[in-house]
């Protein structure tokens, strides 16, 4: 009796481990190559679920905004389905890198698709945006693209301290309190004289770039959130 209760429960155990969902990704990198400033690059990453379990995809997460997913779940046995993404190269240069992760219910709970791209400068970029200056920062728009331009110069003449690594913490500071969800669809790409934060919903960017005309247009709070973050020692 004791042997065949063994070889059962055996038997349970082993279905369990054994019964498992897999997310098998024909690749999970794509390099686009070399592409000009403003490209929309896209791709699908196709995969089957060879497990003999339902896939479930709990969530995905992206390294930037400017990487936008697409995914159905859950995936039956066998069954083939794809993650769609979108990498918006607008006020970007140089080499990219960027993540989507996903978060499954397989054995092996995380799975990295990454996508790679070498962004040239368009020379005409700048003439196609529509811009409006509420100094001391500047809103851009491009396509599907919105963008908050803070000159370091500007900050400067309104006696800031610092560089652009300081301004933008100090941005940060000031975005703190804003909602997970604003925060979460923005993304930085700042350079040696400008502040630069970006985001891919017009309703977002409206909202950050009230909330920080509001706190840079004085001299007074922009000393004022200064001396608070160096009292509070805050850190992004």
């Amino acid at each position: 009796m004791l042997k065949f209760l063994t070889s059962i429960l055996f038997i349970l155990f082993s279905f369990c481990v054994f019964s498992q969902p897999i997310a098998s990704f024909e690749k999970k990198q794509i390099d686009f190559g070399t592409v000009t400033e403003g490209t929309i690059c896209k791709y699908t990453f196709k995969f089957r679920n060879t497990g003999n379990k339902p896939l479930i995809i709990y969530k995905v997460d992206v390294t930037c905004g400017c990487t936008t997913p697409r995914w159905s779940s859950p995936i039956k046995p066998g069954d083939t389905s794809s993650v769609y993404v979108e990498l918006n190269t607008s006020f970007k240069t140089g080499y990219l890198a960027k993540g989507v992760n996903l978060t499954v219910n397989a054995d092996d709970p995380e799975v990295n698709l990454v996508l790679i791209a070498n962004v040239v400068p368009d020379t005409n970029f700048k003439t196609k945006i529509d811009s409006v200056t509420y100094f001391p920062i500047k809103t851009i728009c491009y396509k599907s693209l919105c963008q908050i331009e803070i000159s370091l110069n500007n900050l400067h003449k309104k006696k800031f301290k610092g560089d652009v690594e300081n301004a933008e913490n100090l941005v940060k500071y000031i975005l703190r309190k804003q909602n997970y969800q604003v925060l979460s669809n923005i993304w930085y790409s700042s350079n040696s004289d400008f502040v630069q934060i970006n985001t891919t919903n017009e309703d977002y960017n409206l909202i950050l770039a009230k909330t920080l005309y509001k706190e840079l247009k004085s001299k007074c709070r922009i000393k004022r959130l200064q001396k608070k973050m160096k009292r509070t020692k805050w850190s992004n």
